[in-house]
């Protein structure tokens, strides 16, 4: 008998390698400027406008392959019926169905679909993704208003660094305001 690997994941095709061109561009987007909040505020419905317009699209494609994909075994199976048919042999619905699983065709037009699906679940992760960095703008609003961002917490922040840095909290079971005042 012999041993015949399977492919763990489709081969990249070109059409791929523009949807990772597209997710990488849009994960890029994500990044929040904690120090531009009102810009990053205006531009962000646009970012989830323009990225849940990616998304309707690609459930779009997803939908029209699986049609096409339907279409295709539809056609495969009234082929293989038909040959059948013709040369006077007997197949069961298990032997039809398997010689559609191993045709090209079949093979093709399932690994088209594969890859619809894949892209757009991708972009609704991304989606979502957008909406949580939403709520992140506008929790880090909050904390800019709380002062929570002040020039003494940037203070405090470096004296506490610097303390752990210096190991100065070995003698201190908590670590914490062992820095001496200078």
């Amino acid at each position: 008998m012999q041993n015949k690997t399977l492919p763990t994941r489709p081969v990249r095709t070109s059409q791929n390698k523009v949807e990772d061109t597209v997710l990488e561009r849009r994960r890029a987007g994500l990044l929040i400027d904690k120090h531009n909040l009102d810009l990053e505020l205006e531009k962000d419905a646009a970012y989830v406008q323009e990225v849940g317009d990616e998304a309707a699209l690609a459930c779009s494609r997803r939908d029209e392959v699986k049609l096409e994909r339907d279409e295709v075994l539809a056609e495969l199976d009234l082929r293989f019926r038909a040959e059948a048919e013709a040369k006077g042999v007997k197949m069961t619905e298990k032997s039809v169905q398997s010689q559609i699983d191993l045709s090209s065709e079949a093979k093709d037009i399932r690994r088209r679909y594969l890859g619809a699906c894949e892209y757009a679940d991708r972009l609704d992760v991304l989606l979502r993704a957008y909406y949580v960095r939403a709520a992140d703008i506008r929790a880090l609003g909050e904390l800019y208003k709380s002062g929570y961002f002040s020039v003494n917490n940037r203070v405090r922040a470096r004296d506490n660094e610097a303390d752990r840095a210096e190991g100065s909290g070995a003698n201190n079971s908590s670590g914490y305001g062992t820095r001496a005042k200078q």
